[in-house]
């Protein structure tokens, strides 16, 4: 993008609704009052991971047309986001309080953060 001088508002505000995602998962994540109370997260976590997960399948949905429409990317380059979005759907669809289940996709979504780190990081170094 940073070629490109040709910007245009709508690229722009799309771009910019990454972080905006971002901000109203951690919105969604966290509690806004449990200060100088005891709170139990747990409770909290399955009240509401239906509305965090939704807007975790919005992260790959954004990056595979960012990537794809605005940078060019191959579908081929987009297999990760292809893999997360269902894998996010599954979650909230599942519709499932069984905490192994979320431990499970919290181990893989952890795995897959982990793995895409350190190839990027080789990638970058060769």
């Amino acid at each position: 993008m940073a070629s490109d001088r040709n910007w245009k508002l709508t690229t722009f505000l799309f771009i910019i609704l990454y972080p905006v995602i971002l901000y109203i998962i951690a919105r969604v994540m966290f509690p806004v009052r449990w200060a100088g109370k005891p709170f139990d997260l747990k409770e909290f976590y399955y009240s509401n991971y239906k509305k965090i997960y939704f807007f975790m399948m919005l992260l790959p949905v954004h990056s595979f047309i960012d990537n794809h429409y605005i940078n060019g990317y191959s579908l081929r380059d987009q297999l990760l986001q292809i893999v997360l979005f269902p894998i996010l759907l599954f979650i909230v669809l599942l519709n499932r309080k069984d905490e192994w289940i979320h431990k499970i996709v919290v181990l893989l979504l952890l795995t897959i953060m982990t793995l895409t780190f350190f190839v990027a990081m080789n990638v970058n170094y060769l």
